[in-house]
């Protein structure tokens, strides 16, 4: 249940705070992918449609408003990279 909630609440919302979690935006890194997705000729919106969610929810995952493993995934897939090179804080080393 914390999960589900997690994954669908905002930065700094009550929940946040109570379970100590702190997301970091990172508008530059976004836009990072957005252009090396544009070269491979992907969008938010091709990438949305392949997972049967929104654009609007790819698009606040890559700036970090939201988590969604299946999203970080599907756009490191498309990039041919590792979630954690994308975004290394999200994915803390083991």
């Amino acid at each position: 249940m914390i999960r589900i909630c997690y994954l669908f609440t905002t930065i700094g919302s009550p929940l946040h705070q109570m379970l100590g979690i702190r997301m970091r935006l990172d508008i530059e890194r976004h836009d990072e992918v957005k252009r090396k997705l544009r070269v491979l000729r992907v969008t938010f919106v091709d990438i949305a449609a392949e997972l049967g969610c929104r654009s609007s929810f790819v698009t606040m995952v890559s700036q970090g408003h939201r988590r969604s493993e299946r999203i970080e995934k599907a756009i490191a897939d498309h990039l041919k990279l590792n979630p954690r090179e994308i975004w290394p804080d999200r994915y803390p080393a083991k």
